[in-house]
């Protein structure tokens, strides 16, 4: 018996349905939920291209100052940002599973999605919709970063097995890491969709010192007056960044805070 997530066949419609080539040639997905209103996650001008404008700052501060490479991340989804992290250690040939420490904490609400990733590297079968947006991802990421295709999956493939890439549902007050990190991927869904994980107390949450290092950083597509409020109250710098394609801001802050 294959270990894999099965799906109903009129959900794997549903699902293959939602799916949008953006203008880079990258993947979105609107995923029809009872946890959260309908919405693309990514722009419509490059779900490849937001993930590296918005979060690369935050897998570059972590190894610009050689800080062990653990990360949090908010939000899953297609699994860009998780994709995006592990290709660019391997660009920097850094990248050792057995003695590194290495760990992602990997937070999405729905479920199916987070089966649908895992499968994938895992050579499960799944729809073959989510099979050609990995796909791609991995291609882009692979070009992107000058690396072997072939050596990414198989990393993600050891890191999900080991695991080292570690998937939760929900993220809450009561969510704590393993151990602190130094890079914070916030991709949640929006304020509207998703209004739990934009409250003062979840944001805070994440600032906890079991959670959130001194030293790190923190990115995310959005830029919201309560949060930047947070960040500063949580000794975080604020950078001043456009947002991508368009938007008017989007948030990177970073602590360098050793005391």
């Amino acid at each position: 018996m294959k270990n894999s997530y099965q799906l109903e066949k009129s959900e794997e419609q549903q699902l293959n349905s939602y799916f949008q080539l953006t203008a880079d040639g990258s993947y979105s997905l609107k995923l029809q939920s009872e946890h959260c209103e309908s919405e693309f996650m990514h722009s419509d001008q490059g779900a490849f291209s937001e993930t590296i404008y918005v979060y690369l700052p935050v897998v570059k501060f972590v190894f610009e100052n050689q800080l062990n490479p653990l990360f949090l991340s908010i939000g899953l989804g297609l699994g860009y940002i998780e994709i995006m992290t592990v290709a660019y250690y391997l660009e920097k040939k850094t990248f050792c599973l057995n003695d590194e420490l290495f760990f992602i904490f990997s937070y999405e609400k729905e479920k199916k999605l987070i089966q649908l990733f895992k499968n994938y590297f895992l050579n499960n079968e799944i729809p073959d919709s989510f099979k050609m947006c990995y796909d791609s991802i991995i291609n882009l990421n692979a070009k992107f970063f000058s690396i072997d295709k072939e050596l990414l999956k198989k990393t993600m493939r050891n890191l999900i097995i080991e695991n080292k890439i570690k998937f939760y549902n929900n993220f809450s007050i009561k969510s704590f890491n393993e151990m602190p990190v130094h890079g914070i991927y916030f991709d949640a869904f929006s304020a509207k969709s998703s209004p739990d994980l934009w409250q003062s107390d979840v944001l805070n949450h994440i600032f906890h010192n079991k959670n959130c290092a001194r030293q790190a950083v923190f990115a995310t597509y959005a830029s919201r007056t309560n949060l930047k409020k947070l960040l500063k109250e949580n000794h975080f710098f604020i950078h001043k960044k456009k947002g991508f394609s368009g938007k008017r801001e989007c948030l990177l802050a970073e602590r360098n805070s050793l005391k």
